[in-house]
């Protein structure tokens, strides 16, 4: 079953979780995304706008026509692919 990622939710989630994998912490004390987001908010949305660009060509996720991403690639999608139930 596809799941449907929030936007606001979970892909900010997973960019934030990348942010905070890949950089130190800022003094010992801040996480980087937190830090990026309070800093430099501009770059914080524009970073995360790259980010879910990329997830989507490597196909990790798909954007659907109804403003939703959803995981996986759009041809594996059974929400934006529904099979015809047997019989019809």
């Amino acid at each position: 079953m596809t799941k449907i990622l929030d936007y606001e939710d979970e892909l900010e989630q997973m960019y934030d979780d990348m942010l905070d994998e890949v950089y130190p912490m800022f003094m010992d004390m801040y996480e980087p995304s937190d830090t990026l987001k309070e800093i430099d908010p501009t770059a914080y949305s524009c970073g995360k706008n790259d980010y879910i660009d990329s997830l989507i060509s490597d196909g990790t996720v798909h954007e659907s026509g109804n403003d939703e991403y959803h995981e996986g690639s759009e041809e594996d999608c059974d929400i934006c692919n529904p099979e015809e139930e047997e019989g019809e």
